[in-house]
């Protein structure tokens, strides 16, 4: 009796598990991968979009690397031409945050003209905020999306739920002052780290079931919300390394599965803890809180600090 008990159990987790599973998009492979003819997809005429250059990978894939533009204006001329292939793998700014010359501020919601990307990387640019329409026509093939260290006030999460696709957000390094809540089946990645002052809502995580990489490194961050991981499936690494947090709540860590096995906590001031501030049988791993916090009072606490 007890055997088919205990059957009975390990057969409503395993339902239970692919029920949970089941909330996250199952990526096919890129479109494009499905259906390349053509070995040697064309590129636009390079004297058309100087400074930006192109080029195509083996498999045909083309990036846009973009980086010598330096103006909201030569950004506007360069895609303001006809581009004879719409499909592109990459685009790339990638900018010397110090160099006075780049002066990309603003980019505007018709900037791309009928393109679509499936990686796009803006890094070290003036950018203060960035359309909700930017990238629109990459609803269906964005996977990626790399906006570290601009200038960037606000962000708009709100549309994040139309990119059916975006399994990767990278946000750091900027001046966000709000991270708003948001829905997403497809993201695996959010990383928020350096924008200080940091504020988001309990819930922020609510309707992100399947990340498995978050990282809130250096947002100031005093307290982890109880239940923040309640809704989570898959999250594996979690880091909240160089914050001011000085006590774990009850309920801090709670995904909905034992799938955590990476906590980086280094760099805070807990001197206090929960004896359930982290649930799941995950307890039996590795975690690695180090570096500048203080022995627990809780004795049940089941880690220690090294």
């Amino acid at each position: 009796m007890a055997l088919r008990y205990l059957a009975a159990v390990l057969a409503t987790a395993a339902v239970s598990l692919v029920s949970e599973a089941s909330k996250c998009t199952n990526l096919s492979p890129y479109p494009y991968e499905l259906e390349l003819g053509e070995p040697d997809l064309p590129c636009p005429d390079e004297n058309m979009i100087k400074p930006c250059t192109c080029h195509t990978d083996t498999l045909g894939f083309m990036t846009l690397d973009c980086s010598l533009i330096n103006t909201n204006e030569d950004l506007q001329r360069v895609f303001s031409n006809e581009f004879p292939f719409k499909h592109f793998y990459q685009l790339i700014i990638d900018h010397d945050p110090n160099d006075a010359n780049n002066r990309l501020t603003e980019i505007q919601a018709d900037t791309f003209n009928f393109l679509d990307f499936q990686r796009v990387t803006i890094k070290g640019t003036k950018l203060q905020i960035i359309d909700e329409n930017v990238f629109s026509y990459s609803h269906d093939t964005l996977t990626l999306l790399d906006l570290r260290n601009n200038k960037l006030v606000d962000f708009p999460f709100e549309t994040l739920f139309l990119y059916k696709r975006l399994e990767t957000l990278l946000l750091d390094y900027n001046n966000l002052g709000r991270l708003e809540k948001f829905g997403s089946t497809s993201l695996h990645t959010l990383s928020v780290g350096h924008n200080r002052n940091l504020k988001f809502t309990r819930d922020v995580l609510e309707e992100l079931p399947c990340i498995v990489t978050l990282n809130m490194e250096s947002i100031d961050l005093d307290y982890i919300p109880q239940h923040m991981f309640a809704n989570l499936t898959q999250v594996y690494s979690i880091s909240f390394n160089d914050n001011d947090l000085t006590v774990l709540q009850e309920f801090s860590i709670n995904p909905l599965q034992p799938t955590v096995g990476r906590l980086m906590l280094g760099s805070n001031k807990i001197h206090d803890s929960y004896s359930m501030s982290i649930t799941g049988e995950c307890l039996a791993l590795p975690w690695s809180i180090h570096r500048h916090n203080q022995i627990l009072v809780h004795s049940s606490f089941p880690f220690s600090f090294s």
